[in-house]
């Protein structure tokens, strides 16, 4: 039997005491798991990409429809028959106490007071419109974006001041570009009709069936279900940050876009399958290696010499943008970032973390409330104070990150040429920086490769089209209020230089 001596069990009896002051006072982290474990990385690594996304909307929020009711907008229906037939299927669609109706005119915004499957009787019928041609058509922008909710705007868009002049000026701009910027998207369903003015004018005018869709788009689904093989005849134009989506061709779901040899083998980064990550719909992906960087660099180079059967190109490579929907935006070349986000990460799951464990609580001979002598959950006891409360130092907020310059880059050549052949499926391809010698300062880093876009520019080819009109106050004038509007807003929402996917990256290097 072994002895201990004394100094021996003092030497441990200090070393089990500041063991336990470090896991119940530091404020360095210690009380926390490793959180840069790959498993632990797999299991935060997605609501730390989503950590600035606003959560999508549900299936039962609220929808609200807003029906424009002024002067002389029966004719829009009067005279473009489809319109009537787009607002009984939408009306027929809609049902349910989640959809609020609302009628606009008379310069006021107000609930309807007839159910919905009389919605068409009454567009149609003249006797159903105000006299008033002040339709409040910036006060019903104004509380669809301050609400937030999925909305139908059924309008001309033709906005009139106080004194029942016609708004000349792009009034909606600072409103769709604050709906934009929250992640939700505007369509607009545009028909054609004409309108006898007052003054006995014939006019060309538009009808906006404008849906407001957060991203979950409930209610766009609804109507474009509504809407299908009835053959009306319209033109749509998509207003989102979020115009293209990606994709890709990945050898199984449990794969990604790194390397395989001819015999479908990862011999480069030696992945760990079972945290991988691939949600290509949150546009990110993850990749525990098990390799060193040092190894991913040397075995991929030799994989580049002549005779290989299946030459390593790419880092990455089988992810596809779709760029055929260029209505408002044309991206003409795409580039890569590249940053250490280890410290911005570890803090924010540390963060997140801490939340899970509220202290148990109870009160003092005073009444005040503390934490209970009994709690001995050693991040309770580091992140919470004396009260139960959170330390303010346990509130995420961005930590900077690290810009590693020169590792990797875009293969432009790659992109552009299947650009060309086809936009609908543009790859993007990853490879190593010129410059890149597969050494980094911090091996064991959380790296992230950013994919952002390098050029990008605004398109104004339909604008004039389908948002200006024939003034209905000015002879031979254009109204180009929501022309403007638009513009301005594609002015401020060019997604140049925004992150559109990442790659999150670990080895196998020590942390």
């Amino acid at each position: 039997m072994k002895k201990v001596c004394f100094s021996d069990f003092m030497i441990g009896c200090a070393v089990t005491v500041l063991s336990f002051l470090t896991m119940s006072c530091g404020n360095k982290g210690d009380v926390f798991p490793d959180v840069l474990d790959q498993k632990y990385i797999s299991e935060n690594i997605q609501s730390y990409q989503l950590k600035n996304v606003e959560g999508k909307a549900e299936e039962n929020c609220a929808l609200n429809v807003y029906i424009d009711f002024s002067d002389g907008l029966w004719q829009a229906y009067k005279n473009n028959p489809d319109n009537g037939v787009m607002i009984q299927a939408i009306a027929q669609n809609l049902t349910g106490g989640a959809v609020r109706w609302y009628g606009v005119g008379s310069n006021k915004i107000y609930e309807l007071d007839f159910p919905n499957t009389e919605l068409y009787n009454k567009v149609v019928n003249p006797q159903s419109y105000s006299k008033e041609i002040m339709a409040p058509i910036q006060e019903t922008v104004n509380k669809i974006v301050e609400a937030n909710e999925d909305a139908l705007f059924v309008t001309d868009f033709e906005e009139y001041t106080q004194d029942k002049k016609e708004q000349f000026l792009g009034f909606a701009k600072d409103k769709f570009t604050e709906w934009l910027t929250k992640g939700n998207s505007i369509d607009f369903y545009v028909t054609d009709y004409t309108e006898k003015c007052k003054d006995m004018r014939t006019v060309e005018k538009h009808l906006y069936f404008i849906i407001f869709s957060t991203p979950g788009h409930p209610l766009k689904d609804k109507i474009d279900f509504a809407l299908k093989g009835r053959n009306c005849k319209y033109e749509t134009f998509n207003l989102s940050k979020n115009f293209f989506s990606l994709s890709n061709e990945y050898p199984a779901a449990n794969k990604g876009g790194n390397y395989y040899n001819e015999r479908g083998e990862d011999i480069v980064f030696l992945l760990n399958e079972e945290y991988l990550k691939n949600n290509v719909k949150d546009n990110f992906e993850f990749y525990p290696c098990q390799s060193t960087w040092a190894d991913i660099y040397s075995n991929s180079k030799s994989l580049m010499e002549q005779g290989v059967p299946k030459p390593f190109t790419h880092v990455f490579r089988n992810l596809f943008v779709n760029l055929k929907n260029d209505d408002i935006f044309t991206i003409n070349g795409l580039g890569v970032k590249v940053y250490d986000v280890t410290d911005d990460y570890t803090f924010f799951v540390q963060a997140k973390e801490a939340r899970k464990h509220a202290p148990k609580l109870t009160k003092d001979a005073s009444g005040n409330v503390i934490i209970d002598e009994s709690e001995t959950n050693p991040i309770a006891l580091t992140c919470y104070d004396d009260k139960g409360n959170l330390k303010a130092e346990w509130n995420y907020s961005p930590k900077k990150m690290l810009e590693l310059p020169e590792v990797f880059a875009l293969d432009q050549q790659l992109f552009n040429n299947t650009k060309a052949a086809n936009p609908e499926k543009t790859e993007i391809g990853i490879k190593y920086h010129p410059n890149f010698t597969g050494s980094l300062s911090n091996p064991g880093a959380l790296i992230r490769v950013d994919v952002v876009v390098d050029n990008c520019e605004p398109n104004f080819e339909k604008l004039s089209k389908l948002f200006s009109w024939d003034s209905s106050t000015r002879k031979d004038e254009k109204n180009s209020s929501l022309e403007e509007s638009i513009r301005n807003t594609l002015e401020k929402i060019n997604p140049q230089g925004e992150t559109i996917y990442s790659y999150y990256i670990v080895t196998g290097d020590k942390k």
